[in-house]
């Protein structure tokens, strides 16, 4: 199966996720999603989806635990380097959509960019792509090793995110396919 489709499942996974927000203004049974009833100063977990656009229209507000921000990407960051600089071949939890969640963080701040012409926006966004291309560069790594020995450590499949599930076990299917044409499987 091709990547792009396994990683429109994650991200529609991730869009499907119950989200915690803080309602802001009553809403009352939700048009659509009517099994949720929304009271101005209650939390309660909704659909991610829904919590986006009830968000937008200034309903909800989405607990900041809930959110990628850039403070959690130079945070990750600094971690994975300490972890490659003490030699470690492991990797740090990560939230299991962090990939997901990051792509859609730089969709927002390009539009944000192009609605506002705000200099410090691109330059934001420019930090934040340079952060999330180093800990995938990091984490990669570590990866591509685990696939190539054949083995996985729980710890490694616990840390890794749901993206990076799916491209070890590509890879690893990848690998074994390749021993096992070149005649070298054990």
């Amino acid at each position: 199966m091709e990547i792009s489709y396994l990683i429109d499942g994650i991200e529609l996974s991730y869009l499907l996720s119950p989200t915690k927000v803080t309602v802001l203004r009553s809403l009352g049974k939700v048009p659509f999603a009517e099994e949720y009833s929304l009271t101005r100063g209650i939390e309660a977990e909704i659909p991610r989806w829904l919590a986006e656009v009830l968000e937008k229209m200034g309903f909800v507000e989405i607990s900041p635990d809930e959110k990628l921000r850039l403070e959690n990407l130079a945070r990750a960051k600094m971690v994975e380097r300490d972890m490659e600089r003490r030699g470690l071949r492991a990797i740090a939890k990560l939230h299991p959509y962090f990939y997901t969640m990051a792509k859609s963080l730089m969709r927002t701040l390009e539009h944000r960019a192009k609605e506002s012409l705000d200099l410090s926006v691109l330059k934001e966004l420019d930090m934040m792509k340079t952060s999330l291309y180093e800990i995938l560069k990091l984490r990669l790594g570590k990866i591509l090793d685990a696939a190539l020995m054949g083995t996985l450590s729980h710890e490694l499949l616990e840390n890794m995110t749901l993206e990076e599930r799916v491209l070890f076990k590509l890879i690893a299917s990848i690998i074994k396919s390749w021993h096992r044409i070149i005649g070298v499987e054990e």
